[in-house]
């Protein structure tokens, strides 16, 4: 709840790459040729490079969400990125 208040854009960013994602996997699940499917329908390759421009964009707001984490609390330096979140 924490992450969602301090990284809003991010969160909103994560919402739509999920719902992206989800989308264009059932789809390729219920074409017989995923190969075909992912080759063919209009905009495919599109989505994935805008979902990972703003995956790279959402990652860097979390890592320095969890670099100001770690700064107010020095024990944090020494735990993964993976522990911290589980933690916050």
């Amino acid at each position: 709840d924490d992450i969602v208040r301090q990284l809003p854009n991010e969160y909103k960013d994560f919402v739509e790459v999920n719902k992206t994602w989800k989308r264009l996997t059932v789809r390729a699940n219920e074409c017989p040729n995923t190969l075909e499917y992912a080759t063919t329908t209009e905009n495919v390759l599109k989505s994935f490079e805008k979902n990972n421009e703003m995956l790279d964009k959402i990652q860097k707001g979390l890592n320095q969400y969890l670099e100001n984490k770690r700064s107010s609390f020095a024990r944090f330096y020494f735990l993964s990125d993976d522990e911290l979140l589980t933690i916050l």
